[in-house]
């Protein structure tokens, strides 16, 4: 991503997925933070629709709910 377009592209790629609840993009830190239900839709599944619009997914990071 390098620019605010970018970043609003691809948190459109994500947002409307069925079982996402939240989406941040981080144009500086070149991120996107995805708050989901794995029970409703898969990591991969994420990162096939952010490669879908353009852009590169790397290895997500999983954090659990405390």
């Amino acid at each position: 991503m390098s620019c605010g377009s970018c970043a609003s592209h691809v948190k459109k790629s994500v947002k409307f997925l069925q079982g996402v609840n939240n989406v941040e993009v981080s144009l500086e830190k070149r991120q996107a933070k995805v708050s989901y239900f794995p029970q409703k839709i898969s990591a991969t599944k994420i990162q096939e629709a952010i490669s879908a619009s353009g852009y590169k997914a790397g290895k997500p990071v999983v954090q659990k709910d405390k």
